[in-house]
């Protein structure tokens, strides 16, 4: 009796093995979807039914036919049983099947349950029933049994059928097999509900939840004793109870601990086996529907829709409250790039509370992820350019050091997840003009390409930068989102970028709509797929790359391939783990916006503050002294004039005239009036209140509404470009009439822009000039500072201040000839890098350069920086170098720079190094970075025209 038992349980698992071998050999599963064979049909869910019943007939085939007789039937232990009965089965026999038929069921569904309280609907490819699933499942497994046992219980108390018993009670299963599926949804049965719905891992599945039932029917009929056949009793002797329920306990505690999540969503895996797992999970639709910046859900697999797109420039940007820092011109004219890589981290750190916030509220909106389009580090070629507020200005090495700083901040340094994902854009040569961007090709040789326009975006995949956004522009014909030099062969295969590539919005559409370079979407979708494009910032890749697939323009491993980084990106975030394994899962309310990101605020906006003029000592104002003070112009007041483009909002923008107010305090009479507009240069206010006062304070310029991208700028007169570098008349005009009214009392004028101005029409009467750029929430806080004395201004400016439109080549013209400090050696209003302090400051050589250096070596060098004022202050050394007289060779070039806070009477030691191989330029004719022998220079000072130390050296052969 023993070994028919065992032969009983032996043929059991032969009969599973059987089932799945032949169901899979039969069925061939289609990621979820069902077998192909039913591709026909419509509807998923249809198909997925309809490959069910296939695998469950596959089932009642290997019970019914002779296989099944020699195997025990099926995995059902009461069709099993029924090959068995020889005499008539007893009520309390019946009783007995059923008990531990539905012990069976509850123990197989306890895993689901199990699952879906820990928070995930997938299990092994196929979706997890919900508790309502689970429910009609048991009713029907409930009636499946009721119905088999009566029949059991009916054919074996007829002696004339009793015989026929094994051979009518399968085909009876089978007609209940197909009646429960469709009235249930789901079953407890893998075979049934969990197997067509997983591919690969359905032998696993199968296994693991077939011990559920066998441990629950072993547990209750060994518990309970209850005689279900003449040999079942035996089975006590066999297992003892004690330990059958051990056993049966630690069989349940194996279905649960072995319920693993999908592969995809494992962090312990290596993040490549994880993006494949993923990528054969998913249909090629769904793949196709995942390439677009609104990504759709996979509702079978559990992942939500999310929107890639959102900014944070200078903070996060159109997502409500948040810390609102300085423009990144401003930023760039810090000189800090430690700073930056803070606020950088302030800036993900808020990104990650208002996620956290929204995705627990059920909410997946634009602006609220954590993939970030910045920074935008094209080069400030052309102050006319509205857009050149966003950059980090005109220079290579400054942009690359100031946009490392930024993505390293906002990334984080976390060992597994990406705190937030940077940007590089827009890749590449990309500086306006604004009017003509979605059809404008820029013409470029290589020299420039390389050494200009390139440079940062290197150091930024360099650093790790995740995402590159190519730009609206063609480069010498080719769109830069289709064409194969800048993505493919220079960013993908000489770089080895790793991260994803997004289209600027809607630049797949200018392809074939503006620049006619291909024939339509399709096309273009298979092109800029081809090229390296990942995510497209519009729908085209969403709507036609399937097409593309069909044609033969694409292959589905072109569409992986497009897809893989996207993921990777998406697991780096921890878009597919525990919450618990997230290290920055906790940030909520508390970290946005606190005291400690509002000083951060205010110190950048304090450093970016550039001092252009000071005559006569006039900064700081004596607070001891000053016994009235006059604040007029029409950017006192103003909220535009804070925040820049692409910027976030505060319930705390502190104005120019709240911070000067604020900081004056109640025993100083201040005063305001608007003064002026931008139009009218005839109608004035404040004069004569001015007149009364001490000191003015008067606040100009420009906002972003006059300058910046197209269709922002609304009042920008080309597209969002400027046509000049002047003032608006009206203030110039009110300035000469403040003159006039208060006589040669002090008159402070803050100039506010985003690019440079033409100051020249002012100077004359102002006493004090200072540019406060769009310096961000704590904007008028950090003014007052420097107007009181609280700080010394250290601001230096990261364009170069030309006299005139006239002095520069066409705007369109993207050579750098006679263009920037590095070319372009004519007067100037300011240098680059010009900065004035309230204090002086004293360099000597502690240490000069060597004589002669190697393409291999490093120039390292000491000098001693003395604050030689009366005021603590900062000064930023900037280490230029000179390059040998040769055809196209800048003129001289910022290879390093350091900001330090210098006590007044005190000095400190500055020690800088630079890579002889940074010197290396861009040779023509053999298509290669070469080091030049000859003489160079090194110069040391406070701006590109300024020479405090010089050592010469050479590079030799």
């Amino acid at each position: 009796m023993q070994r028919k038992i065992l032969f009983i349980y032996l043929s059991e698992f032969i009969g599973t093995a059987l089932l799945v071998l032949v169901g899979l050999s039969i069925v061939i599963f289609n990621n979820g979807e069902g077998s192909p064979v039913v591709k026909w049909l419509p509807s998923p869910d249809a198909r997925r039914a309809l490959t069910g019943f296939l695998f469950g007939t596959t089932g009642c085939l290997i019970t019914l036919s002779p296989v099944g007789r020699i195997s025990g039937a099926h995995i059902n232990p009461i069709v099993t049983m029924a090959f068995y009965i020889r005499r008539r089965m007893s009520l309390r026999h019946a009783l007995g099947f059923i008990l531990a038929q539905l012990t069976g069921a509850i123990a197989g569904a306890f895993p689901l349950l199990l699952w879906g309280l820990q928070g995930s609907s997938v299990l092994y490819g196929a979706t997890v029933p919900g508790p309502a699933g689970i429910g009609a499942a048991l009713i029907g497994e409930i009636i499946t049994t009721f119905l088999l046992v009566a029949g059991i219980f009916f054919f074996s108390g007829h002696r004339s059928l009793r015989h026929y018993t094994p051979y009518l009670i399968p085909p009876l299963y089978c007609v209940m097999v197909w009646l429960e599926g469709p009235f249930s949804g789901a079953s407890t049965n893998p075979a049934r509900s969990l197997g067509p719905a997983v591919a690969a891992n359905i032998w696993t599945a199968n296994w693991i939840f077939w011990l559920g039932p066998a441990a629950g029917a072993l547990l209750a009929l060994s518990l309970f004793k209850l005689p279900v056949l003449r040999w079942w009793n035996v089975l006590p002797k066999l297992f003892h109870r004690k330990r059958t329920a051990a056993v049966a306990a630690s069989l349940l505690l194996l279905v649960t601990v072995n319920a693993q999540p999908l592969p995809f969503r494992q962090s312990t895996l290596p993040v490549a086996t994880r993006v494949n797992d993923l990528l054969t999970r998913l249909t090629l639709e769904e793949k196709i529907s995942l390439l677009g910046y609104r990504s759709k859900a996979v509702d079978r697999l559990s992942i939500p829709a999310y929107n890639w797109w959102n900014e944070g420039l200078h903070g996060v940007a159109r997502a409500g409250e948040a810390t609102v820092f300085p423009q990144a011109i401003g930023m760039a004219a810090t000189f800090d790039n430690t700073l930056l890589h803070e606020a950088a981290g302030t800036i993900s750190t808020e990104a990650r509370a208002k996620y956290n916030l929204s995705t627990a509220a059920g909410r997946s909106e634009q602006y609220m992820g954590l993939t970030f389009w910045s920074p935008n580090i094209n080069i400030f070629r052309d102050p006319r350019w509205g857009r050149g507020q966003e950059t980090y200005g005109e220079d290579p090495y400054l942009t690359a050091t100031m946009g490392t700083a930024y993505i390293r901040g906002l990334q984080g340094d976390d060992p597994h997840y990406l705190k937030a994902s940077a940007c590089a854009k827009h890749f590449a040569v990309h500086s306006g003009p604004e009017a003509d961007r979605h059809t404008f090709n820029v013409i470029i040789d290589e020299k420039d390409l390389r050494e200009t326009y390139l440079y940062a975006f290197k150091r930024l995949v360099d650093s790790g930068v995740e995402s590159v956004m190519c730009a609206y522009n063609r480069v010498n014909g080719e769109p830069c989102c289709s064409g194969p030099t800048l993505l493919h062969h220079i960013l993908h295969d000489e770089w080895k970028f790793k991260g994803h590539v997004v289209t600027d919005c809607g630049a797949l559409d200018d392809i074939f709509e503006r620049h006619k370079a291909l024939a339509g979407p399709v096309e273009t979708a298979a092109a800029a797929i081809k090229a390296g494009v990942d995510l497209d910032c519009s729908t085209v890749l969403q709507q036609d790359a399937l097409k593309a697939v069909e044609t033969g323009l694409l292959t589905q491993r072109d569409v992986d391939s497009a897809l893989a980084p996207l993921i990777r990106t998406q697991l780096k975030l921890g878009f597919f783990d525990n919450k618990a394994d997230i290290p920055f899962s906790s940030f909520g309310a508390d970290s946005v916006h606190n005291a400690f990101h509002i000083a951060l605020a205010r110190q950048l906006a304090a450093e970016s503050i550039v001092l252009l003029k000071n005559d006569k000592n006039t900064l700081p104002l004596r607070q001891d002294t000053l016994g009235s003070l006059m604040v007029v112009g029409p950017n006192a007041f103003s909220f535009d004039a804070l925040a820049g483009n692409y910027h976030g909002v505060s319930a705390h923008m502190v104005t120019f005239l709240e911070g000067i107010t604020a900081a004056a305090g109640p025993a100083i009479h201040v005063e305001y009036d608007q003064g002026c507009d931008y139009k009218d240069s005839i109608h004035f206010g404040g004069t004569w209140a001015a007149s009364n006062c001490q000191a003015t304070i008067a606040v100009i310029g420009l906002t972003p509404v006059m300058e910046g991208e197209e269709g922002d700028a609304f009042l920008a007169p080309h597209g969002g470009d400027r046509t000049d570098l002047s003032l608006p008349a009206a203030h110039i005009a009110y300035l000469k009439a403040l003159r006039k009214a208060i006589g040669n009392k002090p008159l402070i004028v803050v100039v506010t822009a985003g690019s440079a101005v033409d100051l020249t029409p002012i100077t004359a009467y102002a006493d004090a000039i200072l540019l406060a750029w769009y310096p961000g929430e704590q904007g008028g806080n950090a003014l007052a500072d420097i107007l009181f004395g609280k700080i010394s201004p250290s601001g230096h400016l990261p364009v170069t201040f030309y006299r005139k439109t006239e002095d520069l080549p066409a705007y369109k013209d993207y050579s750098l000839k006679g263009r920037t400090y590095r070319y372009y050696d004519g007067p100037v209003q300011y240098p680059f890098g010009y900065g004035l302090s309230y204090a002086s400051f004293h360099y000597s050589w502690k240490q000069s350069t060597q004589k002669q250096y190697s393409a291999k070596d490093t120039i390292t060098f000491t000098a001693d920086i003395a604050n030689d004022g009366s005021i603590d202050a900062s000064e930023v050394v900037q280490a230029y170098i000179q390059y040998p007289n040769l055809e196209r060779m800048p003129i001289k070039e910022l290879k390093a720079f350091r900001r330090l806070a210098i006590p007044h009477g005190h000095s400190k030691d500055l020690k800088l190094s630079i890579s002889v191989s940074e010197l290396q330029k861009w040779d023509l004719a053999t298509g290669k970075w070469k080091v030049y022998p000859g003489k160079y220079t090194l110069i040391l000072g406070s701006h590109s025209r300024d020479e405090k130390l010089t050592a010469d050296f050479t590079v030799k052969p």
